[in-house]
């Protein structure tokens, strides 16, 4: 029994003490974190004030905020005892139907001499408002992929968040190549419309471009859409093209053989196909692409050793249906190394 109470005896005296944790700063509230109802675009702001409420000086910084659209500025980094510094919380109001609340985390820590538990301490400062919107675009970002020469269609939707059907008053492409065709209603859905765009030709390669609307009662900036649209080549190679390589006295290809596959599954070509190289004086030899009962050509390349003759920068590969339509073009990139030298001469 004895022992048993000296146990006892040592694990109280043993037992941590947990000291309370004296708050550093508080918020004074001097403006309401929701600022109210705001156009897109226009800037909203919210002003508080950290203040001090221990017996230390104070240093204060912006930890982060919980979307990069906000941006939070303090007035000052050291708050001394019984002062405040202020804090600005902005934003800009979004294209969305649906009230937005942002957050900033603000961390506090006690300088010189500070009471044991008290040397940091975070707070959270919000700021909230209603978008003030006619309509909504979705998607946002209209994205596009289509083989060389052929002219698609996209289209984007038009959505009233009061259920009412949006009216256009104005819808403007911002680019040539691009133009407003249908503008219908979805079926099954009285407050959303639907906007087609036609798409013009274009080289391969990425375009952007925008398409800046306003529905009939919204009196603030135009709304934008942007589009990415992506021209593919007819036939895509894996690797993406051939490199050739000058060593000592002659060229070699870094590979001699590349798959070449139809950018779409629903593509087909009738006929063999060719291939020939753009730039006839280049030393490279280029043989029929092989078809392959699995689908897709091989396509074999051989570099000829004459150094005389080889181009500078790149070379082109023209692969080309029974019609001779470019179905790809392949870069073949000249790179010349320099001679190694013996370092005992």
């Amino acid at each position: 029994m004895r022992i048993l109470a000296a146990i006892a005896v040592l694990l109280v005296t043993r037992a941590p003490v947990y000291a309370q944790v004296a708050p550093l700063v508080r918020v004074v509230e001097t403006q309401p974190s929701d600022r109210g109802v705001f156009k897109p675009g226009q800037p909203v702001v919210r002003r508080v004030l950290i203040e001090n409420v221990s017996a230390h000086h104070v240093s204060v910084r912006v930890v982060g905020t919980s979307c990069p659209c906000t941006v939070a500025r303090l007035d000052g980094n050291v708050i001394p005892p019984a002062e405040s510094v202020g804090l600005t919380l902005r934003t800009t109001a979004a294209h969305v139907a649906i009230p937005q609340a942002y957050t900033a985390v603000i961390e506090a820590r006690a300088s010189g001499e500070a009471e044991p538990g008290s040397t940091a301490q975070t707070v959270r400062v919000s700021i909230e408002y209603a978008p003030d919107i006619e309509a909504v675009a979705w998607p946002v970002i209209v994205r596009v992929a289509s083989p060389l020469g052929q002219i698609p269609e996209a289209a984007f939707f038009i959505r009233r968040p009061d259920g009412m059907r949006p009216r256009l008053s104005s819808v403007t492409p911002r680019q040539p190549w691009c133009a407003v065709g249908a503008v219908e209603p979805v079926a099954g859905c009285d407050s959303a419309v639907r906007v087609v765009l036609k798409l013009a030709d274009r080289p391969v390669g990425l375009h952007r471009g925008s398409v800046e609307f306003q529905v009939e009662g919204d009196a603030g900036q135009p709304q934008r859409v942007s589009i990415a649209w992506t021209v593919q080549p007819w036939l895509m190679p894996s690797p993406a093209g051939f490199v050739a390589v000058r060593r000592a006295d002659g060229w070699q290809l870094e590979h001699t053989e590349l798959l070449l596959r139809p950018c779409s599954p629903d593509l087909a070509f009738a006929g063999p196909l060719r291939a020939r190289v753009a730039d006839a004086r280049a030393p490279i030899d280029i043989e029929t692409p092989v078809a392959l009962d699995t689908g897709g050509w091989v396509l074999r390349a051989t570099a000829r050793p004459r150094i005389a003759d080889a181009p500078s920068g790149e070379t082109r590969v023209l692969v080309l249906g029974a019609d001779g339509a470019i179905l790809t073009e392949i870069p073949v990139l000249w790179l010349s190394l320099p001679t190694p030298t013996d370092p005992a001469r």
